[in-house]
């Protein structure tokens, strides 16, 4: 098998760099190991489409959540998929937290984000009664999709565009220098498959992959720090509207509350550094979210907290510092027509399509 264009994995940002390319006229094929798209982290997380408000100017995840949340709000009412632009709150409980929130609306501000508005205590009162705070940003473009729908559709765009997306189908081993890979399929038997130009873009599974590679420079690699979260949903009603979060924490944006598409509350994520990829939600974090929760909600009821599930976001490093999306080409691993993103995570779903343009580009000009 042979194709000008192979993309290894059919995560939002895998479909979408394969969109990105069929769309260019590249005969382009998207591999994914699991029986289905969008198994591991675009399925895993709170479902939030985000404005933009961390990320230091210029950077990386920066520029693509901006633009990927722009060019998102149009595929999304292009291909009818469910979403609300809810906005949200980001809370801080005093005066140092307030100073905190100013850097932050000026760093948003900085990277393009609209409609931001710094609010007072006697302001969030007014707006959202049972919220304990004592300055609050708001942001009206934060948004929420049904992330089985959006991967849905981004798979019936590749369809229409002409690319191909071959579930059941692992990579199990490249030669990078010939870039061949050599792929089990549906029905346990192995076959190379040879391309022009190879996107790696798989995810948790990337590190186990590069260990399977031959041809790379002897000093690339790429290690992840785990960084499982989990999340709480919560039975009944919760007297909000709107998406709450606290100032960012370690490794992560801190426990904050997201809203489901028929108003159901969940909570999450948390960080919890673990030696790989687990997905079983640990009823013993429960007292930790509720501290968390009770910080901005006091009347939160412990007893209709429930652990719901887990994601794993691939850290590049088991730090709090701020570590921007990599996108790997020869000038990283030494090799032409290779392509390797690493440490996507958040916000990676609100940044799929942007990523996906990005990469076809540097695809379509090396």
């Amino acid at each position: 098998m042979q194709a000008e264009v192979i993309i290894v994995g059919a995560g939002a940002v895998g479909l979408s760099i394969g969109l990105a390319c069929a769309r260019q006229g590249l005969q382009t094929i998207v591999l994914e190991r699991h029986g289905r798209p969008g198994e591991e982290l675009s399925s895993r997380n709170s479902e939030v489409i985000h404005a933009g408000l961390y990320y230091p100017p210029g950077s990386l995840k920066a520029r693509m959540c901006v633009r990927g949340r722009h060019l998102l709000g149009t595929f999304l009412r292009t291909w009818q998929v469910p979403h609300q632009w809810l906005g949200k709150y980001v809370v801080a409980r005093d005066e140092r937290g307030e100073s905190t929130l100013t850097r932050l609306l000026e760093n948003a501000r900085d990277n393009g984000v609209e409609g931001l508005a710094l609010l007072n205590r006697a302001a969030i009162r007014s707006a959202c009664p049972v919220l304990n705070a004592r300055a609050a940003l708001w942001s009206p473009v934060t948004g929420i999709l049904d992330s089985a729908a959006f991967i849905r559709a981004l798979g019936q765009a590749l369809a229409e565009a002409g690319g191909v997306l071959a579930c059941a189908h692992r990579v199990e081993a490249m030669d990078a220098g010939s870039r061949v890979l050599k792929v089990r399929g549906p029905d346990q038997r192995v076959f190379e498959v040879r391309a022009e130009r190879i996107v790696l873009a798989n995810g948790l599974g990337l590190p186990a992959l590069l260990s399977a590679t031959t041809g790379l420079a002897r000093d690339y690699g790429v290690t992840y720090a785990w960084a499982k979260g989990h999340y709480f949903s919560y039975q009944g009603a919760v007297p909000f509207r709107h998406l709450i979060y606290p100032l960012p924490a370690e490794g992560g944006l801190g426990i904050h509350l997201t809203l489901d598409l028929s108003g159901a509350a969940r909570f999450g994520p948390d960080v919890d550094w673990v030696d790989r990829p687990d997905w079983q939600a640990d009823p013993a974090r429960k007292p930790a979210f509720v501290e968390a929760i009770r910080s901005w909600w006091p009347e939160v009821d412990p007893r209709r907290l429930q652990p719901a599930w887990a994601g794993v976001r691939p850290k590049l490093e088991r730090s709090s510092a701020f570590m921007d999306f990599r996108i790997d080409d020869q000038r990283a691993h030494g090799v032409p027509g290779l392509w390797i993103l690493a440490g996507i995570e958040s916000p990676g779903l609100t940044a799929a399509l942007a990523l996906g343009e990005h990469v076809a580009a540097s695809l379509s000009s090396a």
